[in-house]
């Protein structure tokens, strides 16, 4: 659930999968297995909850999640000792959204955590003192950007983008995205794309490809420090993603393997406001020596567009409770677009060329624009009306067990 950070060290364990009764194999085999798919379909269960019911199904959740972790103390080995981290690990979670401090402290010790989020971050709604209000319109000065802009796509654009990446889209079946878990990106070199555009006409290109134009134009209004003076990026990746509510995203770096990171980072929100949980940008870069403790909290609306210094860690933080207005089967979708200077010289940040729509035989790169996109000169008319807003400041990460912490120097008050 990426809520903690872990920094000790995790013993070999050793011997059989088996508890203090000697059991044979297979049959300790099939127990564990069982456990599994118990633990399978407790998760099954929380990504199915609707945002009005969450607060009220946590509960039988919490209990199935705290029986299928007391059955697993009973074994030992490597497979039991994972299957036992994975539930406790997701308890975790479900008692800090809860409110259940005491009770997520308890299983967090025991597991040898440190840190985890702080409660304005998991739980706004049981925080006290550690989330600021939101702050003003961005200053035009202000140089360490994370900022989201209202309103920021047309609606004709806005409503082709959430046709073509609606649940019931060709492109999650095309593109693997239900079945296997490996990253996949697109690329959009934008001279090329921006030519390509002005040449189109009526219904041609992706809609996608129009948002990553449209993007980098706002990007290229709302962050010029990190641009530079009158540039604008020119090269682009996107890639989207549909989540249950209560699904999160582990916190990361955008970042490949050449070591190459995004100028600025994206995220647009399709789905309604209140559809799944908010993304968490920290201060943190990788080259730091300590753990930042603040960050900015998004919360999902429809057609708010995020953008961020490419080189810090973000993440995805779980739905909680939800409006009485939010659809009851909906998904947290959101469009990704990754914005560089250039192409990058080493192939390994290159995202994948888009399908030919004229030779593939897929149906998703086919969804084109259903009107006229915007032209270059309409891209960066709109573009100038961006009105960059700051998130909530938060308080990242609180220490486990402060008075532990504080008696090995590691507590996170004694951080300037």
């Amino acid at each position: 659930a990426g809520v903690a950070a872990d920094t000790t060290k995790q013993s070999a364990p050793d011997g059989d999968e088996q508890g203090s009764a000697k059991r044979p194999r297979h049959a300790v085999t099939a127990l564990l297995d069982r456990l599994r798919d118990r633990l399978d379909v407790a998760q099954g269960k929380w990504n199915a909850l609707c945002p009005v019911k969450v607060d009220e199904e946590l509960p039988a959740l919490a209990t199935e999640l705290a029986e299928i972790l007391s059955a697993l103390r009973n074994f030992r080995g490597p497979v039991a000792e994972g299957l036992l981290r994975v539930a406790r690990d997701r308890l975790v979670l479900l008692e800090l959204q809860r409110g259940k401090t005491a009770c997520a402290k308890e299983l967090l010790t025991e597991g040898g955590y440190l840190y985890r989020l702080s409660d304005a971050v998991l739980a706004p709604s049981h925080a006290i003192d550690e989330c600021y209000l939101q702050g003003p319109h961005l200053p035009p000065e202000d140089g360490n950007l994370v900022a989201f802009v209202d309103n920021a796509l047309p609606e004709p654009l806005l409503r082709d983008l959430q046709r073509v990446f609606a649940p019931s889209s060709p492109f999650w079946k095309e593109t693997g995205y239900w079945s296997d878990d490996a990253f996949f990106s697109f690329e959009v070199p934008l001279g090329a794309a921006a030519v390509a555009a002005e040449q189109g006409g009526l219904g041609c290109g992706h809609p996608a490809v129009h948002a990553a134009l449209l993007v980098a134009d706002i990007a290229a209004s709302v962050a010029p420090k990190l641009l530079g003076p009158g540039q604008t990026p020119g090269y682009a990746e996107w890639w989207c993603h549909s989540k249950p509510h209560c699904a999160g995203h582990l916190l990361h770096f955008d970042q490949a393997d050449d070591a190459q990171v995004p100028v600025v980072s994206t995220v647009l929100f399709l789905s309604p406001e209140g559809v799944g949980g908010p993304t968490l940008v920290t201060a943190q870069r990788m080259l730091d020596s300590k753990m930042v403790q603040h960050g900015w909290l998004c919360r999902p609306r429809e057609n708010r567009l995020l953008l961020f210094d490419g080189r810090l860690l973000h993440g995805v933080i779980p739905g909680s409770g939800g409006q009485e207005s939010v659809p009851s089967n909906g998904r947290r979708c959101t469009l990704m677009v990754a914005l560089c200077r250039e192409r990058p010289e080493l192939r390994q940040r290159e995202g994948n060329v888009m399908p030919d729509p004229g030779s593939t035989k897929l149906a998703w790169p086919r969804m084109a624009t259903a009107g006229a996109p915007l032209d270059a000169v309409g891209r960066r008319l709109h573009a100038a009306t961006a009105k960059p807003q700051r998130p909530d400041v938060v308080r990242v990460w609180k220490d486990v067990d402060p008075q532990a912490n504080k008696l090995k120097g590691l507590s996170l008050s004694q951080d300037p």
